[in-house]
């Protein structure tokens, strides 16, 4: 599979738009739709970076250096936790405290309380 191909697979599995995407990283839509369809194939490395991070796989898969399954969501989960989990170490201690409290408030609104019965709406 090519890069546009793999770009393409990664972006749907994420339930983005190609205008979505395209605005995230900064291109026109017209620039996503050629890097898809592989009329760009010298794609600059910091937009596969962006899109790579974005979509939840490696840049390694896009280029086609890897095989991986952007579908499988045990591996998508898991590159989610660990982009999280990096940009959390990267915060100060009072922002991760901001960021923890903010968390739990979010939880507490009705929307996260199914396990009660509670309908949400």
């Amino acid at each position: 599979m090519e890069t546009g191909s793999k770009i393409r697979k990664a972006r749907s599995a994420a339930g983005l738009s190609q205008v979505k995407l395209a605005e995230m990283i900064g291109v026109s839509k017209q620039s996503m739709y050629k890097y898809e369809s592989g009329i760009v194939t010298n794609i600059p490395f910091d937009k596969v970076e962006m899109i790579a991070r974005i979509c939840h796989v490696t840049p390694a898969y896009l280029l086609g250096w890897t095989e991986e399954d952007p579908d499988d969501e045990t591996a998508a989960q898991k590159r989610l936790g660990d982009y999280f989990l990096a940009l959390f170490e990267k915060l100060d201690d009072t922002d991760k405290g901001r960021l923890i409290g903010n968390a739990e408030i979010m939880l507490e609104q009705s929307k996260y309380r199914r396990k009660s019965g509670r309908k949400t709406r």
